[in-house]
Formats: C-alpha cells, structure tokens, sequence
C-alpha cells in the first residue's frame, strides 16, 4: 500500500513538473510573440535605406521592377527641373545645338523686352534660361569610347550630304512642357529654315541609332518643331488662360531684324565642345 502510495506521489510530482514548464514554455512564446510586434509596429525603429541595384543587375530585373527602380532614381529639384539618368561613373553628357550668335546683344534684348511682356500678361514670375539654343538632339549620357567614334560619324554624314549654311528666323512664341510635366518653356517658333534644321535632326538621329542610342523626337505634337527656348515657369503655377497669352505672334519688323545665318552647329560632351561647320554655298 506504501508502495503505490509511492508510485501515486511521483505520478502527480511529475505531472505537476510538465504542468510547469508547459506553462514555462508559453510564457516564452508570448514574450518572443510580443517582443516581435513590438519591434514591428515601433515607430522609432530606424528602417534600412533602399540600396541602389548596380546598373549591370538592372538587366535581369522584369520589366515592371526596371521601371520602379528607374522612378526611384529620378531627381526633382524645387524648381521642377528633373534628372532623369543618375550620375553613372565613366558616362558623359552628349547633347548638340545650333548657339545663337547674339551681335550687339540685340537677342538677350529682345528676350527680356518678351519676358516683360509675359510677366505684366500673367502676373507669373518668368525665369530666363542662360544659354538659348535650337537642340538637335536629346541629351544622352554614353560612355568615353563612343564619344570619338559618334563625333566622326556625325561629321560624315555632314560632309556626305553636303548640307549648306542656311538661315532662320521665328515668327511666333510657342509653349512646350517637359515630359514630367513639371515645367514649362518658352519658345521663339523657327519658321523660316525651319526644314533645313529637321534635315539636321534627321541625319544626326541616323548617326545615333547606328549606335543603338535614344534619338530625338517630338513630343506631344505631330512633327518635330524646332524652336529655341529662352525662359520657363514651373507647370504648375500656370493656367490655360496663362499659356493663351503667352503665345503671341511677332511683329514683321522684327522678323526681319533677327534673321539669323547658320553656319556650324555645336557637340557639347564631357564639359568640352566642338563644332561642326556646314557646306559653303
């Protein structure tokens, strides 16, 4: 009888034993449980930074991520000024315009007498551009060995199509938007040589897509339009009303005092420039 005695008292000290670091355990359970919702829903628990994918992984990322990751890179200054392509190591900015050559100062007047105007029209504080030109191509970002090659290619194809100097005027002042729709231009329309400088785009765009490189088109209207812009104004602080009038026709006479001869266009890269001079007629 001692003997089950016995026997009953180590059954019920060692179920009192399980009992208890059963309970143990749980208790256990519910402090990890707890401790990682509150890691999780802690606000003062500093986040990773989002790393960026090296340029060379992006190729084997599906479609939709490549765009994420590109939307992710893209800069927007206050101003609106977008930076589309991230500073990669070992690549330069490559961009080619026609300057306006500006004898006695006589354009920077007509442009700030034009910005005047605008401003009194809109009551819009207008920001003038410190190098108007007409671009004959986007601005692409290559790498230093294609700089040479794509320079020569381009002056070949000059030279074999014998393009001659020609001139432009502008008859109107036209409106254009970047392709973030952040900012807004202001632009003298080029009507006469107006074909000579498509003729241009057309041959250097040629030159590029021999290169597998983005060529210029044009944006939000039917047909290129060659145009030079000369002051902008954040998108959105305009109105329709607004853009109406700033697009305003130019007085015949001075059409005719700014008829501008056209002999060479320039390739600006790696913060150098070189220029590319049209057949003589």
């Amino acid at each position: 009888m001692d003997f089950l005695k016995q026997i009953s008292s180590d059954s019920d000290s060692n179920s009192d034993s399980n009992s208890e670091k059963e309970i143990e355990i749980n208790q256990k359970k519910k402090e990890r449980k707890k401790r990682k919702k509150n890691l999780t829903n802690n606000d003062d628990n500093p986040k990773k930074p989002n790393l960026k994918l090296p340029q060379e992984f992006l190729e084997f990322l599906p479609e939709n991520q490549k765009q994420k990751q590109k939307q992710n890179e893209k800069m927007i200054d206050s101003f609106g000024k977008v930076r589309k392509v991230p500073h990669i190591e070992g690549n330069f900015a490559f961009h080619i315009k026609i300057t306006i050559q500006d004898k006695n100062n006589q354009f920077s007047k007509l442009i700030q007498t034009k910005t005047k105007e605008i401003e009194e029209k809109t009551k819009r504080k207008v920001f003038l551009i410190k190098d108007p030109h007409i671009s004959l191509s986007e601005t692409i970002y290559i790498r230093y060995h294609f700089i040479k090659p794509l320079i020569k290619k381009i002056q070949d194809s000059i030279i074999q199509s014998k393009v001659p100097i020609f001139h432009f005027s502008f008859d109107s002042i036209e409106w254009f938007e970047n392709e973030e729709k952040t900012r807004g231009f202001i632009a003298f329309l080029i009507k006469e040589g107006n074909q000579n400088i498509i003729h241009l785009v057309n041959l250097i765009n040629d030159c590029f897509l021999s290169f597998g490189f983005p060529i210029y088109l044009a944006k939000n209207k039917k047909e290129i339009q060659p145009h030079i812009s000369f002051a902008w104004l954040p998108l959105n602080s305009v109105s329709k009303n607004d853009i109406e009038q700033i697009k305003i026709d130019i007085p015949k006479i001075l059409i005719e005092n700014f008829r501008i001869k056209t002999k060479k266009f320039e390739i600006n890269y790696a913060k150098k420039s070189i220029s590319i001079y049209l057949e003589n007629n």
